[in-house]
């Protein structure tokens, strides 16, 4: 039976992932604080420390996985931005550029596949929207850490496949991504103000565990765009969320992304963060639905 090693199980797309591959995989959990806590079936507790760089290639040897696949990531733009003065000698940097580079060498040299979770935080929010092939040029720290993780992936001879979605949600989570977030405002105020000014393609968490599943079956190498094909405001996204939990009309409010940020955290987020899949879809053969179809 195949061994699938994951790190960031804990997490939503995490917790999905397992729980879908333990119906006939055997799934490694590499925690780095807590074990996983949900319902799949785990064959192995692993920890795996991200900021000791010299011992992972040690656990990784102990876990004697099939296929590694790399969620774990200091995600958080504010977080990351305050460790930017630290440089290489980060935590962000040492979580998410170093930790992965050793995965990258373990798998390089054990010849086993790696699937690592990117961000489109790679790209500068600049053009209408960005494919597979588009420059990358970070304006933030973490998305500087993860472009930086992904060219020393695909510069080593890893068989490895980076999939790139943009801000992922779960009907069915209380507020850990920003359907529950959303959601949980509307409960408390009533009403809620949100960007309108911004653009993108958020991508339901059950179409990114299919895809992870595809590249991971087909053993697909390269960069893969996750994402629907409509191109959306978060406004617009919370207008559809308060439609569709019967909240009143005029319940969301639009706010600039001036408004809802200080000038300096504005500038790190992503005017237009919409990630165009064509390529993905065609290869996949199949196009994340659009949140209309979800909710």
């Amino acid at each position: 039976m195949t061994k699938i090693a994951i790190t960031g199980l804990n997490g939503v797309i995490g917790k999905i992932l397992a729980e879908e591959l333990s119906k006939n995989m055997q799934i490694i959990d590499l925690f780095h604080t807590e074990k996983y806590s949900g319902r799949a079936i785990i064959q192995k507790h692993i920890k795996l420390d991200l900021l000791k760089k010299d011992k992972i290639p040690e656990v990784l040897r102990e876990a004697e996985p099939d296929v590694i696949v790399h969620l774990a990531a200091i995600t958080h733009i504010d977080r990351c931005e305050k460790d930017k003065k630290n440089g290489e000698k980060g935590v962000v940097w040492k979580t998410n550029v170093e930790a992965t580079s050793e995965i990258a060498k373990y798998c390089a040299k054990q010849n086993i596949q790696l699937v690592f979770l990117s961000t489109e935080c790679v790209f500068d929010g600049k053009q209408k929207y960005f494919s597979e092939n588009s420059k990358k040029n970070p304006i933030n720290w973490y998305g500087k850490t993860k472009s930086e993780a992904e060219d020393i992936v695909l510069s080593s001879s890893v068989p490895a496949a980076i999939i790139r979605s943009v801000v992922a949600y779960h009907k069915n989570d209380s507020e850990k991504t920003i359907y529950g977030k959303i959601l949980k405002e509307l409960k408390s105020r009533g009403n809620i103000e949100v960007v309108s000014d911004q653009r993108f393609t958020p991508t339901y968490t059950y179409d990114i565990v299919k895809a992870i599943k595809i590249v991971m079956k087909k053993k697909m190498k390269g960069i893969f765009h996750v994402s629907p094909t409509k191109i959306m405001s978060p406004y617009e996204l919370a207008v559809l969320i308060a439609k569709t939990n019967k909240f009143p009309r005029g319940s969301v409010k639009k706010t600039s992304i001036s408004s809802y940020y200080d000038r300096k955290r504005a500038s790190l987020r992503l005017r237009n963060s919409s990630l165009l899949g064509r390529k993905t879809n065609s290869m996949l053969k199949f196009t994340p639905r659009n949140p209309e179809d979800v909710l």
